[in-house]
């Protein structure tokens, strides 16, 4: 972690303890939580974060992140390890969830529901109330977002195929619907690096070790149980990666997720504001620390905070993972389809999760976290081609 505002990355010294912050906030006053790497303990509920005032000429960009190294595009896979041998495979949309009842949401559905977001424009992290920074336009084409975060049930079935010798196919993954197939920032998009396959667990056993990271949050169970519609949590970037691909979609972009949790070009305040400039959170809304700091609870509970196009929990329950490397600022040139691919060891998170407070909830809240780190507090949801 640094502390610098420069925007710089630093890296961190090669005797330093392996505990990595994470930083959720708004610019200004900032509440730090931690995360283990590769293990994870429960953040600190009294951690909050201030909101600045609406004059404030900054983005809402959060915070330093999640630790710091100098890998770029993530840990480099182990001779011989968990990839060894395996055959890349194209992924099938929807076999998440094959087989499963529909039991997610307030009035039981499909775990896969995925809801279509109409394409526009907006202004990044901006909502005129606690940042009102207009520096920077994005414009996002239409796309599907899946209504809920991924849940275990649906991850069980995804650790069965790779334990069984799945892997993503290189180069997948990529928004196939953008530039003839090429995807985000003007067809450069690269997919699925063939060497990453090398970082997910190969055996049932060993997916275990790896989502048991926290005794009391974690939401991982060895066999099936009471935690099935639950969103699982204590999984990296890379195996949400691949969840997806395998899913037959890929992870949301910062800007398409932003978008989605905005409401567009209403610019929500929270994704549920109406009007968008509105400030009321409650506990009918989300899944954060409101009356009580509980754990994540079964995606879609709180169908009355759903955003504008019909998701559910954009914002508590789990903070998501984006398929963005993570600055401390947006880039200067406009946004079209694009993602930020210029520091990938860290990748950005949205939407807060079930222990902060209303303003780690905001639209505007962005973080980052190391890209192989795994904590109780973070999970996903996937995107799909319209």
């Amino acid at each position: 972690m640094n502390d610098n505002n420069d925007g710089k990355s630093r890296s961190q010294p090669a005797s330093r303890v392996p505990l990595v912050a994470l930083v959720v906030g708004v610019v200004g006053t900032l509440g730090v939580y931690f995360l283990v790497r590769g293990g994870g303990a429960h953040p600190p509920t009294s951690a909050t974060a201030t909101t600045p005032s609406a004059s404030a000429a900054a983005p809402v960009a959060g915070g330093e992140g999640l630790g710091a190294s100098q890998r770029v595009g993530g840990p480099e896979p182990t001779p011989g390890g968990p990839a060894a041998g395996r055959t890349g495979a194209a992924g099938v949309p929807g076999q998440s969830c094959k087989g499963l009842a529909k039991t997610c949401g307030a009035t039981p559905e499909d775990c896969c529901a995925s809801l279509p977001v109409q394409g526009g424009a907006f202004l990044r992290s901006y909502d005129g109330v606690t940042n009102s920074d207009k520096s920077h336009p994005a414009t996002v084409s239409t796309f599907r977002l899946d209504k809920y975060e991924i849940t275990v049930g649906r991850f069980r079935k995804f650790v069965k195929a790779v334990a069984n010798g799945w892997t993503p196919l290189p180069g997948s993954g990529k928004h196939q619907h953008l530039h003839g197939g090429a995807g985000l920032n003007d067809g450069a998009e690269g997919g699925w690096d063939a060497s990453w396959s090398g970082t997910l667990p190969g055996t049932a056993g060993e997916w275990n070790t790896k989502l048991a990271c926290s005794a009391k949050f974690q939401t991982w169970t060895p066999g099936e149980g009471a935690n099935e519609t639950r969103p699982v949590n204590c999984v990296d970037w890379f195996e949400t990666y691949a969840f997806c691909i395998w899913d037959g979609g890929f992870l949301p972009t910062e800007a398409e997720w932003n978008y989605a949790a905005s409401g567009g070009g209403e610019q929500r305040f929270y994704p549920w504001s109406s009007p968008p400039a509105s400030d009321a959170i409650d506990d009918t809304l989300a899944v954060f620390c409101g009356a009580s700091c509980s754990s994540a609870q079964n995606v879609g509970a709180k169908p009355k905070g759903n955003g504008k196009w019909g998701q559910a929990d954009l914002a508590g329950n789990l903070w998501e993972w984006t398929f963005d490397g993570y600055s401390k600022s947006y880039p200067a040139a406009a946004c079209h389809d694009c993602a930020g691919v210029a520091e990938t060891d860290r990748r950005v998170i949205r939407g807060g999760y079930f222990s902060a407070s209303g303003p780690g909830l905001l639209a505007s809240v962005r973080n980052g976290a190391v890209a192989d780190s795994r904590g109780d507090p973070i999970g996903a949801r996937c995107a799909r081609a319209p």
